[in-house]
């Protein structure tokens, strides 16, 4: 199990160990994102996620944010959460999204400055680490 920091408050939320596979697959999921999970994101402390960038991502004001990671960590509201690099850090806007019957999570409003001053590329995979909950979570993102 795992523990993270649940921001204002002093109490932790146990987020289960992730089941690892040998391999390293990608998934496309219906709304777009492509998520990678593999053996060292079981290494991170907190909950975490990696992003293949695509070009949309890359050069464009949107990512999409993976949904089940949405669901299970963060709250079902438009909330800013801020982004930490080594080149600083940024607020983005992360916005809910109803589709049919899903509700699926996007990183808009400040996402595009984060993604050019941080020169992000197509093909490049992002880990973002989640380091605070709460009303601003905190994401630090690395590149691998």
């Amino acid at each position: 199990m795992e523990t993270v920091d649940h921001g204002d408050s002093n109490q932790e939320i146990v987020a289960p160990q992730k089941e690892v596979e040998s391999h390293v697959p990608i998934e496309k999921t219906d709304n777009g994102y492509e998520s990678i999970e593999g053996p060292d994101l079981d290494s991170k402390k907190n909950p975490s996620f990696k992003i293949l960038l695509q070009q949309a991502y890359a050069k464009k004001g949107v990512m999409c944010f993976p949904t089940e990671f949405f669901h299970k960590h963060m709250k079902n509201k438009r909330q800013e959460v801020e982004m930490e690099t080594v080149e600083g850090v940024w607020t983005v806007s992360l916005l809910p999204h109803m589709k049919r019957t899903r509700t699926f999570a996007r990183l808009s409003k400040g996402w595009s400055e984060f993604a050019k001053a941080n020169h992000f590329k197509t093909g490049e995979t992002l880990v973002f680490e989640l380091t605070r909950k709460g009303d601003c979570p905190k994401f630090v993102i690395n590149r691998q």
